[in-house]
């Protein structure tokens, strides 16, 4: 049975979830951080995988501003 990949992201929709551009999105890919496949019709990454790494930026850039007081 053949995988489907509907609800995979196209990272120009990744991008806006990550706040990062569609290039960046795809860059990440080819780094393998985040998970995806590249199809004939360019580059799929998978939403989990988005969230995922949303997630870990919420985190870093949470981690480094300064305690609200």
């Amino acid at each position: 049975m053949a995988k489907s990949y509907k609800t995979w992201l196209r990272p120009s929709e990744a991008a806006p979830i990550l706040g990062l551009s569609r290039d960046r999105v795809r860059q990440l890919y080819e780094e393998g951080k985040l998970e995806g496949v590249r199809t004939r019709y360019g580059v799929l990454v998978k939403p989990e995988s988005v969230h995922k790494v949303a997630a870990e930026r919420t985190a870093a850039r949470e981690a480094r501003s300064p305690a609200a007081v």
